[in-house]
C-alpha cells in the first residue's frame, strides 16, 4: 500500500493567499510542489525494483493527524494534550489534539492566516537567507551570537495575535511598519553573515514568545505533560 501525510491538494483549495510577509509566487511556487508530490505518489518505489504498486488505492491522511499521531505514538504517556504547530497544513498552521487512554482526537484547528513558518520564513529572508532552500536552520544557530533588542523583539510580536491558540497575521499596514524596523537590521546576501546576528536572535526571541503565547493558551495550568509536533515545533534555540 501507498500512503501520503496529505489529504489534499492544497493548490485545488480555494483558500486566499496572504501576501503582506512573502511574495505571493512563493506561496504558489510551494503549493505546486506539494501538488506534484500528491499526483507522483508511489512511483519512487518503482526505482527500488517495487512493481507491484497499487496506486489506484492510496490512502492519503490529514497533515496535522499525521504529525499527531506520530508524537503520540512514541510517548510515553497515557494522556496529553498535543499541539502541533506547523508552517501549514490542509487548512491553517496549528491543530490541538488530545490523548486521552492513548487515543487522539482533535479539538481545534487554526484556520489562519497565520502562522510562525511564514514568520521564521521571513526572519530567514531578512538575514541574507533563502528558506526555499531550508535555510532557517543557519538562523536558529547564529541566534545564538546576536543580542537582542528588546524594543525590536517586541515590534516582531506584534506581526502575530494569537487568541485562544489560533494564529493570525495584524493588518498589512502594521506588518509594513514592522517590516521596516526590521529591514534596518536586514543583512545582504553578499554582507557577512555575523551582521545578522542580531536580527537572528531578535526574531528567534521573539518567536519563543509567541509560541509560548499559543501553548500557554491550550495548555492546563496543572497539566504534566505536552506532546509537541510539526515543523515549527522542530524549531529550537
Amino acid at each position: 500500500m501507498v500512503a501520503t501525510s496529505w489529504k489534499t491538494v492544497k493548490a485545488s483549495l480555494d483558500l486566499f493567499v496572504h501576501d503582506a510577509m512573502l511574495p505571493t509566487a512563493d506561496t504558489l511556487w510551494i503549493r505546486e510542489l506539494q501538488a506534484g508530490l500528491q499526483e507522483s505518489t508511489g512511483a519512487s518505489l518503482l526505482r527500488l525494483g517495487v512493481d507491484e504498486i497499487r496506486r489506484e488505492e492510496t490512502l492519503r491522511f490529514d497533515h496535522h493527524l499525521c504529525h499527531a499521531v506520530t508524537a503520540a505514538y512514541f510517548a510515553p504517556v497515557e494522556n496529553a494534550p498535543c499541539l502541533i504547530l506547523d508552517g501549514e497544513g490542509e487548512v491553517g498552521a496549528a491543530s490541538l489534539f488530545d490523548m486521552s487512554a492513548r487515543q487522539i482526537k482533535r479539538k481545534w484547528r487554526s484556520w489562519g492566516p497565520g502562522n510562525l513558518g511564514t514568520f521564521y520564513a521571513w526572519l530567514t529572508f531578512h538575514c541574507g537567507f533563502d528558506w526555499r532552500l531550508g535555510e532557517e536552520w543557519k538562523v536558529m544557530g547564529l541566534a545564538a551570537y546576536g543580542t537582542v533588542l528588546p524594543e525590536l523583539r517586541d515590534a516582531l510580536v506584534g506581526l502575530l495575535q494569537v487568541d485562544r491558540g489560533r494564529l493570525r497575521f495584524v493588518d498589512d499596514g502594521e506588518i509594513a511598519k514592522i517590516d521596516a524596523l526590521a529591514r534596518a537590521h536586514a543583512r545582504r546576501p553578499d554582507d557577512p553573515v555575523m551582521s545578522a546576528a542580531d536580527l537572528a536572535a531578535i526574531g528567534q526571541a521573539a518567536y519563543a514568545m509567541l509560541a509560548d503565547r499559543v501553548i500557554a493558551d491550550v495548555c492546563d495550568v496543572g497539566a504534566l505533560d505536552l506532546l509537541l509536533s510539526g515543523g515549527c515545533a522542530l524549531n529550537s534555540s
